[in-house]
Order: structure tokens, then C-alpha cells, then sequence
């Protein structure tokens, strides 16, 4: 494996870091290597001396620890992006042929499975009973842990790609219609919810009250937990906040990237920032320079915490090891291929999965385990920890008596039509202020495969960003209608349709 010549790899493709050196020292050590079918883009969880992972053909792995040998592997119809959740004996995950699996974590054989409209990259979480997950059919769902039945579900107005997160009984969870919703874990009905300016592609994480969360337009929020008001926020101008959330100690890790579309007009730096959780100051950063470079590198993956380092992968190939206190780097491993699993940290070593098709085991720079917030609560990858936790977890019955409980206009949301849905945000959007996307689901009868997924599959992601964008202008105009000079609602409301 690559372990030598790194810091004249990095430096000969143009990469420039704010602190730190990577070198021949302190380039981390392999354990062992498990060759899958295919890129691993899911975050490990390890439990009981097994890492779980998914992989591009739709298999889930079950790897030993101690050897790397496979105990056994389970086939979905689909990718798997999704990271697995490991809690009383079952594993948890969602593929890309829309389903959410449950598995038996010691034979690999399915116990059941639960259709949705559309991928499931959502990963899920399970508390007590109850499973939660997202879909990009744009509904959060909650599933009977032992049978695989719904309980409910809440329809958001885009896509769900975001791993929910379970605090106190309620359920938090971004979604692609810009919000941030906390809902009530019992029912699904909404305690509040929380309007970005763009795109929520991170996931959630809650510490002390206070729910931390990045938006695609270039900013951290950190929001009251109980009504979902603003604390403070960090803006990047140049780049998408877009991994999940994770705290430890009183500082927020988050990474963005350099792709700049609709928040900046030229490449920048992927940056890793560590904000003071109750200021939201910053503490330091860390940036991959990828302005010279036709690659889109990101710091998409959620960072870990372990012996006071702070494990970050970017899709330049490499996982890095900043010490927690500056930011300066004490560890790294490059890779063969570009990096979107978060790792986990058990015992000392380093699980991560590469597009390179490994899941990698690798000896960190100390011997314990990830004590930060996305592990400890399951959200993205996880350990014994959150397992232990979710499994002895009640499963909530009655509503917590927080928050508006609205979506401002006296209905909580739950379980609403297309049809009411939109309806309902074109009334809303010029209260809340800003803009607000209005986004159709069109599976044509195709599970997983909808207009958005169709193009994306077929490598138009930029087109289908850049139509995003102009269908937000186009319902701007909308909204606007007769205050805009020149143009009438007429020719607004065709313009978004046409869109």
C-alpha cells in the first residue's frame, strides 16, 4: 500500500494544507485490507468484533476485526451507500433498489425488508423499537423493528439523503427543500422546522440541547434543539457546509468542498473547520487546495474523534489525522481512489472504505476508540457504544410537548400529498423569507429511477444542479408575482413550469 513519497504525492498534484505535514512518519500503518465488489462509500460500524460495510455491487460485508476475512456477505438489488446500523442483533441498511434491509448480524440472513419510492443513501438509525431512515421518494420513515411495518411516515418537499438522528425523542433530518426538520419520534408529527438557503445534504448531530447542522449555502447552523431557534451560525462563503456534524469537547467538526455552484463563481479550497460549539467561532481549519485541479475534492465525509485526534477523509484519496487542539497533521493514509466513507475509530485502528473498492484497516495514532458525537449516537457509522445505547432505548409512545409544532400555518406536516405539500410551501415560502424550491417526484413507475435520479445516473449532475438553480429563480419570480417590475405572474408561473 501507499506509505511512502505522500507528501510529494500531495504536493506534485497541488494540494496545500493551512497547518500541518504530512510525511513518511506519520503516515498510518496497515492492518489489514478487505477487497470488495466495487467502490466503499458506506462508513463502517463496528460491533462485537465485526465491521460492517456496503459496497457498489449492493453487497453488505461482515468483516472479523482480528483477520479481515469476510463472515459473511448479503446481496441487495443495488448500491450501497448506505451505513449499516448494528443494534440487538440485527443490521440496518438501505441500497439503492429503494428498500431498507434488516439482517441478521450473525448469519447474514434477511429478516425483512421495507419498500420506499425511491434510493435509500439515507442511513438508518434505530431507538428502541423503532427504525428511522430517509428516501429520495422525500419522506422520513419509521419502521417496526421487529416486523418491518410502518408506523408513519412525514413527506418533506425534496429529497432525503441524510442519516436521522434521535435525541430525546425526537427525530432531526435534513432534506434537499432547504429544511431542517425535528420531528416527534413517536408519531412523526413536527415539532419544528428550520429553513436554510439551500440544500441540506448534512446530517444532524445534537449536543447539549443544541442541533449543529450544514446547509449547501455555505453555512453551519447551530439551532435550539427544543424549537428550533437560531443560536449562531458560521458561513463559508465559498464552498457547500456539507458533511455531518459531529462535536466533541465543545468544538463542531464540519467539512465542505470546493465545488462552488450557485454559492461562488470559481474553485476553492475543501476545508475542514473546527468551530467553538456555544460561540461558533473558529477555532482552526485545515484546506485542500483543488483550484489548480479538474477534481472535485471535498471533505464530504463526517470526522471522528479518537486520542485527541480528529480523523477527517477527503476525496483526494486521503484520510488525515489532525491533532484536535490545532489542527496540525499528526496522521495520514493515502488511498488508490477518492474517499466519501467516514471512518470509525474502535480500539486504535481506523476503519474506512475508498473508492478503490477496500475497506481498509489501518493502525491510528492511538489506541482508542471515536468518543464523538456522530458515532455516540449512531448516526453514521458507528460502534458498541451507540449499540448499546439504542438497544436498552424506550420506544416512544407519546409526543414530546415541545416546540411550534407547525409548519406556520397550524398543520404539522405528517403524512401530506404532493399536492398539499406544495401547495402549502407556495403559501408559506414569503413568510419565512428567502427563496423556497418547489421539486415534483416523478418515479415514472421505476422504483429509484425519478427524473433527478434518471439524469444523475446518467453523469448529468450538473445539469440537474444548474436546473435546480434556474427552477429556484423561476418560483422566486413566482412568489414575487406583480412586485416584480417588467415581468408578469404570468410569465413567472410559465418560466417554472417550463423549468
Amino acid at each position: 500500500m501507499l506509505r511512502t513519497g505522500i507528501a510529494a504525492g500531495l504536493a506534485a498534484a497541488g494540494f496545500v494544507t493551512t497547518v500541518g505535514t504530512v510525511n513518511a512518519e506519520n503516515v498510518g500503518d496497515v492492518r489489514w485490507t478487505f477487497t470488495a465488489q466495487g467502490f466503499v462509500e458506506s462508513s463502517p460500524t463496528v460491533v462485537d468484533g465485526v465491521v460492517y460495510v456496503g459496497d457498489e455491487s449492493g453487497a453488505v460485508h461482515a468483516i472479523d476485526t482480528d483477520t479481515g476475512r469476510p463472515q459473511w456477505s448479503f446481496q441487495t438489488g443495488a448500491q450501497v451507500r448506505s451505513d449499516a446500523q448494528v443494534v440487538d442483533g440485527d443490521v440496518y441498511v438501505g441500497s439503492t433498489d429503494g428498500n431498507v434491509y434488516a439482517i441478521d448480524a450473525a448469519s447474514g440472513e434477511e429478516r425483512w425488508r421495507f419498500e420506499t419510492g425511491s434510493y435509500v443513501n439515507s442511513s438508518p438509525t434505530r431507538v428502541g423499537g423503532i427504525v428511522y431512515v430517509g428516501s429520495e421518494d422525500g419522506n422520513v420513515y419509521a419502521i417496526d423493528a421487529a416486523g418491518g411495518t410502518e408506523r408513519w411516515r412525514y413527506t418533506t418537499g425534496d429529497i432525503v439523503t441524510t442519516a436521522p438522528t434521535v435525541v430525546d425523542g425526537i427525530v432531526y433530518v435534513g432534506s434537499h427543500d432547504r429544511h431542517v426538520y425535528a420531528l416527534a419520534a413517536a408519531d412523526g408529527s413536527l415539532v419544528w422546522r428550520y429553513r436554510t438557503g439551500l440544500w441540506v445534504n448534512s446530517a444532524v448531530t445534537v449536543v447539549d440541547g443544541v442541533a449543529y447542522v450544514g446547509s449547501d449555502d455555505s453555512t453551519l447552523y447551530a439551532l435550539s434543539a427544543t424549537d428550533g431557534s437560531l443560536e449562531w451560525e458560521f458561513t463559508d462563503p465559498d464552498a457547500h457546509v456539507i458533511s455531518a456534524t459531529t462535536v466533541h469537547d465543545g468544538v463542531v467538526y464540519v467539512g465542505t468542498d470546493d465545488e462552488t455552484y450557485g454559492v461562488a463563481d470559481d474553485p476553492t479550497e475543501a476545508v475542514l473547520y473546527a468551530v467553538d460549539a456555544a460561540t461558533g467561532t473558529e477555532r482552526w481549519s485545515f484546506a485542500v487546495d483543488g483550484s489548480d485541479d479538474t477534481d472535485d475534492w471535498q471533505f464530504h465525509a463526517s470526522p471522528t474523534v479518537a486520542d485527541g485526534v480528529v480523523y477527517a477523509s477527503n476525496t483526494n484519496g486521503t484520510v488525515y489525522g489532525l491533532e484536535a487542539a490545532t489542527g496540525d497533521v499528526v496522521w495520514a493514509y493515502e488511498t488508490r481512489d477518492d474517499v466519501w466513507s467516514s471512518p470509525t475509530v474502535v480500539d486504535g485502528v481506523v476503519y474506512v472504505g475508498s473508492d478503490d473498492g477496500t475497506l481498509y484497516a489501518l493502525e491510528g495514532a492511538g489506541d482508542g476508540s471515536s468518543v464523538d458525537s456522530r458515532v455516540e449516537l449512531g448516526t453514521l457509522g458507528h460502534h458498541d457504544g451507540w449499540a448499546a445505547t439504542a438497544a436498552a432505548a424506550e420506544t416512544p409512545t407519546t409526543p414530546p410537548d415541545v416546540g411550534s409544532g407547525d409548519d406556520g400555518d397550524g398543520t404539522n406536516g405528517a403524512d401530506r400529498s404532493a399536492a398539499e405539500l406544495e401547495r402549502e410551501l407556495a403559501e408559506t415560502a414569503a413568510d419565512e423569507g428567502g427563496q423556497q424550491e418547489l421539486v415534483e417526484v416523478d418515479l415514472d413507475g421505476v422504483p429509484g429511477m425519478g427524473v433527478t435520479a434518471s439524469l444523475a445516473s446518467l453523469g448529468g449532475v450538473s445539469y440537474v444542479l444548474k436546473r435546480r438553480l434556474d427552477r429556484l429563480e423561476a418560483v422566486d419570480r413566482l412568489e414575487a408575482g406583480s412586485e416584480n417590475e417588467g415581468e408578469s405572474q404570468d410569465e413567472a408561473e410559465k418560466a417554472a413550469e417550463d423549468d
